[in-house]
């Protein structure tokens, strides 16, 4: 797990985000234009000037195809699993 240089909190949740880990590599440092989201509730950011900042739905509108699948792939993700241990 690589560290953010910037922990931030979640614009939603306001959870402190503080480290990432690529799914491809895990130690990969994120790079301008890489998409990320909060494990607690799924919020996407994507990395810009080496911060993430919230991604707007506009932009979520504008990537291709492939990313798009790809995020709501995320983002389901983390729903159900928040889902699964909410209910234990």
């Amino acid at each position: 797990m690589s560290n953010f240089n910037d922990p931030f909190d979640c614009v939603v949740c306001h959870r402190n985000l503080d480290g990432i880990s690529g799914i491809d590599d895990p130690g990969a440092t994120p790079k301008e234009g890489d998409i990320t989201i909060c494990v607690y509730c799924a919020t996407p950011y994507t990395f810009r000037d080496g911060l993430a900042v919230y991604l707007l739905p506009e932009e979520i509108e504008a990537m291709d195809r492939v990313d798009k699948v790809r995020l709501q792939i995320l983002v389901e993700s983390v729903k159900k699993i928040k889902e699964t241990y909410e209910h234990k």
